[in-house]
């Protein structure tokens, strides 16, 4: 458990971590694709999978967080 601590100690330090949202909405055109493609797959063309497992929650104005569904995805993707 120390990686939290570490995190915490930086941010404390006053070390600003870079908004990756900031640095996504200054992409154009082509630079935006071959980001999506970078995070999503890979640019050569080799078959790679992403899985995913979670759950989603609605959270009234009024009370606490309600369970709405679970979920399980899995993504094949091939980039050519």
């Amino acid at each position: 458990m120390r990686m939290p601590a570490i995190l915490v100690a930086l941010l404390a330090g006053g070390l600003a971590v870079p908004n990756q949202a900031d640095q996504v909405s200054r992409l154009s055109g082509a630079e935006a694709v071959e980001a999506w493609v970078r995070l999503k797959g890979d640019a050569g063309g080799a078959t790679t999978y992403e899985w995913v497992s979670g759950n989603a929650f609605g959270i009234p104005a009024d009370g606490p967080s309600v369970l709405l569904f679970r979920m399980e995805s899995v993504t094949v993707r091939r980039f050519e």
